[in-house]
């Protein structure tokens, strides 16, 4: 009955690495009030208190864990984090709420979280990520582990709404579908969020994104900590900035950076994800014979799919898109002299000279005259992104 009860709460276990690697995010001194929203069995709590922490206050709704918990710590309250009322607004929140979409819930727990989310289609960490900016002080930091579905999830709106009408999201680590609780592989993320108000458009989130899924909970916290101390990548983690989110559509850290190489591979543009996953496949074949029995309204229910492995490489070709939207080929040509050089001339004079992006890209957006005869190249109408794309692609060209 204990395991059932803690499955409805959607109870898993945090691996003691990603609860030090989520403390560790926060900027709080020793004397910050800190909530943990759902102590479970206290492992942020036993890392809080590691860490020197001396206001550690956690909540638990299930009776077991909650006795569980008292025997180590104080400051544990047995109650509901989304209803019950706390004595004082936190320093810091974190951790691991529970991740239970709005149908498999209680419906008395059910109607606090539409109540909460605006939405009867609301996993519960919304609920949890909403409540918890509400007991956050000014300036205090909210930092939780959770699936990745509410950064573009239509009934995560308002949630995203709150985010940025709250405050700022600091740092994002993208952790994929790496398996760190036991039975369980959700797609999750990492986030830092700090209350209060700021220019958003002046702000950048620090992102982290995992290269593998293969990585263990040690290697995902030393080699996570490592690249935000050096603010660089290794052999686990991309490090990257992004502009702050500005509003509440569908949000991504994926940044599409074109290195305009023949061609690139779909990861590389777009986060890919697995695709339906039955655990009985066979279940939903339906063969010739059998759809030869089936009447019309049946029929228009069959859909043909196609596995991934039956389909050739998805790339999207990138050579000379550019050039073309931007005009470059009325002046230049791959490989023979038009009104100026061609492309392959122009990167066997440049593609040596450690500073050959940066003054192609000049040159492009500039203009400049003498270098390859007496007919000027005018400036042109391009961005300094665009600009140094352009100079890569030439560049690449040698």
């Amino acid at each position: 009955m204990a395991f059932e009860r803690r499955a409805k709460l959607g109870f898993v276990e945090t691996p003691r690495e990603i609860a030090c690697l989520l403390v560790e995010l926060a900027s709080v001194g020793e004397d910050a009030f800190v909530l943990d929203t759902g102590c479970g069995r206290g492992v942020f709590l036993q890392v809080l208190k590691e860490r020197g922490c001396k206001n550690i206050y956690g909540i638990e709704v299930d009776e077991e864990l909650f006795r569980h918990c008292r025997e180590h710590f104080e400051n544990v309250i047995l109650g509901d984090f989304l209803s019950d009322e706390f004595e004082q607004p936190f320093d810091l929140i974190v951790g691991n709420p529970p991740y239970v979409h709005f149908s498999k819930l209680p419906k008395h727990l059910a109607e606090k979280v539409k109540e909460i989310t605006k939405t009867g289609e609301a996993d519960i960490y919304y609920a949890f990520i909403l409540r918890a900016i509400s007991l956050l002080k000014d300036g205090g930091e909210l930092i939780y582990i959770v699936p990745y579905h509410f950064f573009y999830n239509t009934h995560a709106k308002y949630l995203r709404e709150n985010l940025l009408a709250s405050g700022k999201i600091e740092i994002i680590i993208d952790l994929g579908e790496v398996c760190l609780f036991h039975g369980e592989s959700p797609e999750t993320v990492i986030f830092k969020f700090k209350k209060g108000q700021f220019d958003l458009e002046k702000e950048k989130i620090t992102v982290l994104q995992l290269k593998h899924t293969r990585a263990k909970p040690l290697e995902i916290y030393t080699k996570a900590k490592l690249a935000l101390e050096t603010k660089t990548s290794n052999d686990l983690f991309s490090y990257y900035e992004i502009p702050h989110f500005l509003n509440s559509q569908s949000w991504s850290v994926h940044v599409f950076t074109p290195s305009f190489s023949f061609s690139l591979r779909l990861k590389y543009l777009a986060k890919v994800g697995v695709g339906l996953i039955s655990g009985l496949e066979r279940a939903f074949y339906v063969s010739e014979e059998e759809l030869e029995g089936f009447g019309n309204n049946e029929k228009a229910l069959v859909k043909k799919f196609v596995k991934a492995k039956n389909c050739k490489r998805f790339v999207v070709f990138a050579d000379q898109k550019l050039a073309q939207q931007k005009g470059c080929n009325a002046c230049h040509a791959m490989e023979v002299k038009k009104v100026g050089p061609s492309y392959a001339d122009i990167a066997k004079k440049y593609a040596d000279k450690p500073d050959a992006v940066d003054y192609l890209a000049g040159k492009i957006k500039k203009g400049g005259s003498g270098v390859w005869g007496s007919v000027p190249m005018p400036p042109q109408n391009v961005s300094e992104v665009e600009a140094k794309q352009l100079a890569k692609w030439i560049l690449d060209l040698k």
